[in-house]
């Protein structure tokens, strides 16, 4: 069966996934998890690679969750950006709410360690991410802005060219798409808020991909800064640190992409400072998306090897897009 899009059966989705066995198993989000799946078996000549998310029948939550979703999802400007999922069908029996999407993707999280995950394809889904975050924070008509508020690397998938797309938009807010929630109707409006917690989580996420760590919020980072240092952005702005009389350079990036072709120490730097920028306690502090990319595309690595870092949309629409990735 190929649906077309619309409701399909849970069935269908057994099928897909071989009744989500293990070794289909993609690994967890928020409120449920996601698997691989093979399409069309029967009636096609070629077996069509798919991604299923699928929430926890344990996890409170509701048909308006996924229908939310569903409509942005089928949103022509949104189906377009080539750093979202491309929605093909959805379940909702009463017992299930899943979602099927085009292509067979891994999560980022699977990839932060690996070595041949390389400081090139790491610099790629940064500057990608920081562009579709940047889509997402801007004023795109007929949508007002939108905060994800659920930034890290079990939320990102990532195709087989390594552009990492965002799936999970079950806590998003703003945009004018969705009924405000009641505490939206009584509590004063915090101009930006969600947006500049978006800036902070990508902050941890690119200080993630940079580290080869998984850093959260709650884990201590002192690990990660030279023993006996003060780490703060005045410091980071002047190139380093005092260790007893010794200046030290402060660097986050982890050591084996030293060796690499594409790594400049220029980068590692400044990225250290766009990360500081972004965790600053004050939210007013922190820099918008827009300027993030902007610094991004000065690295090195972007000016001199762009082409292998900005990945721009195979299939254009008639009207000129207000985005790029």
């Amino acid at each position: 069966m190929d649906p077309k899009f619309g409701s399909v059966s849970y069935e269908l989705l057994e099928e897909t996934t071989d009744n989500f066995v293990e070794e289909n198993y993609i690994g967890r989000f928020l409120f449920g998890k996601i698997y691989h799946g093979i399409l069309d078996r029967g009636l096609r000549r070629f077996e069509r690679p798919t991604t299923v998310k699928i929430w926890d029948k344990s996890i409170s939550t509701n048909d308006l969750t996924l229908m939310r979703e569903v409509i942005l999802l089928r949103n022509e400007l949104v189906k377009r950006h080539p750093g979202v999922v491309k929605l093909l069908a959805y379940v909702c029996d009463g017992e299930h709410l899943a979602l099927l999407y085009s292509k067979t993707l891994t999560t980022l999280c699977s990839h932060l360690h690996q070595d041949d995950f390389n400081w090139l394809l790491r610099i790629k889904v940064a500057l990608c991410l920081a562009r579709t975050l940047k889509f997402f924070h801007s004023q795109n008509p007929p949508f007002g802005p939108f905060a994800i508020n659920i930034i890290d690397a079990n939320h990102i998938l990532l195709d087989e060219d390594y552009i990492p797309k965002l799936f999970d938009f079950s806590l998003m807010t703003g945009g004018g798409l969705f009924p405000k929630k009641p505490h939206e109707e009584t509590e004063p409006p915090c101009q930006n808020s969600g947006e500049k917690d978006d800036i902070f989580a990508y902050g941890l996420l690119l200080l993630s991909l940079t580290s080869k760590q998984i850093i959260s919020e709650k884990k201590n980072m002192g690990s990660l800064i030279p023993h006996g240092s003060e780490w703060n952005l005045s410091e980071v702005e002047s190139g380093g640190s005092l260790i007893g009389n010794e200046k030290v350079c402060l660097s986050l990036v982890h050591g084996s992409f030293e060796a690499e072709p594409y790594f400049y120490a220029t980068d590692g730097q400044e990225i250290l400072r766009v990360v500081m920028q972004c965790m600053h306690p004050s939210p007013d502090e922190r820099p918008s998306m827009k300027q993030i990319v902007a610094r991004l595309q000065k690295l090195q690595v972007v000016q001199n090897h762009g082409d292998l870092v900005v990945v721009k949309p195979k299939d254009r629409p008639k009207y000129r897009p207000k985005y790029q990735l």
